[in-house]
């Protein structure tokens, strides 16, 4: 048996009265949106399974695109994922802890 595609390559052309037929039997047609349950039955599907992506470098024009791109969302620091509306944390109380414990600290070598 021959598959029906041997020896063609590239993107088939329809003939206008086949690109009419697939038009009418789309038009009107609405998809629904997915519900909750398919989304997790989807989700569930692609665990474990390697990413399409994996292991392809982006070529340099992507990856200036994509600097370019980060450069003028993070260029507000209010845009940036780790911004907390300038609150920082209070770091005082490791540096007491670590003075004390070096303060009070019993070696071998000492006493």
């Amino acid at each position: 048996m021959i598959p029906w595609n041997k020896g063609k390559k590239g993107v088939q052309k329809c003939s206008e009265e086949t690109k009419k037929k697939l038009r009418s039997a789309h038009l009107g047609k609405k998809y629904k949106p997915m519900s909750n349950e398919g989304k997790r039955n989807m989700s569930l599907a692609h665990i474990g399974k390697i990413s399409n992506n994996k292991g392809k470098r982006a070529s340099e024009i992507t990856r200036l695109k994509m600097r370019e791109s980060s450069l003028i969302r993070f260029s507000n620091k209010e845009n940036h994922p780790r911004w907390k509306n300038g609150i920082s944390e209070d770091r005082s109380q490791y540096s007491r802890a670590r003075r004390n414990r070096k303060n009070n600290a019993e070696g071998s070598h000492t006493r």
